[in-house]
């Protein structure tokens, strides 16, 4: 037996969609979970990335602290570099004015009283911050380089040697210099000392 169904009957019609309150109550819900949830996931995130920039600075900062560190100790290697230096070529002066003492002391030396006299009156004009590095004994001419401190201590240097008692020294020149390896010092040289005139 065939069934038909009368599809223009009231419980089979489509009906249309009507806007329940309970629905937009639930989208609004649903809205607000996936809202607060987006919120705590961009503050978590936040939260990470300030901790890995906290550590990163640290980290800045104990790389700027080693350099630092290095620096200083550069700076200290290189101090000791420059004295160990400076020590070598006061040593290598102080043995050759040794030698020349030497070999101006031994029996028959021709002309040892003047230059000992000389040298032994260089020896009594005392400067702290002036060292001599070199002496040259021409005739009766005398040239002198050395290095100092301080660039005022120069002149009341060469002012010693020429109101010396017993060295009585005129220079004809003076030159002044900074040390090329080592600011700190200065480089003089003295040539032409001849007796003063009042000598």
């Amino acid at each position: 037996m065939m069934q038909s169904v009368n599809f223009y009957l009231e419980e089979y019609r489509p009906k249309p969609l009507s806007f329940d309150s309970r629905f937009a109550l639930l989208a609004l819900v649903a809205s607000l979970i996936m809202f607060i949830g987006f919120g705590i996931f961009k503050s978590n995130h936040l939260h990470s990335q300030q901790q890995q920039l906290s550590l990163k600075q640290a980290e800045l900062k104990k790389l700027e602290s080693d350099q630092l560190v290095i620096q200083q100790q550069m700076r200290t290697n290189n101090e000791k570099a420059s004295i160990d230096e400076k020590i070598a070529t006061r040593q290598k002066s102080l043995t050759s004015f040794r030698k020349i003492l030497a070999n101006m002391s031994q029996p028959g030396t021709q002309v040892s009283t003047p230059y000992s006299q000389i040298l032994q009156q260089l020896g009594e004009q005392k400067s702290q911050s002036v060292w001599l590095t070199q002496i040259n004994i021409n005739s009766q001419s005398l040239s002198l380089q050395g290095s100092s401190t301080q660039t005022e201590a120069i002149p009341h240097y060469v002012e010693l040697l020429r109101n010396s008692e017993s060295l009585k020294r005129q220079f004809d020149e003076l030159k002044v210099e900074r040390d090329q390896s080592d600011s700190r010092y200065v480089n003089f040289s003295l040539t032409n000392g001849r007796l003063s005139d009042d000598g």
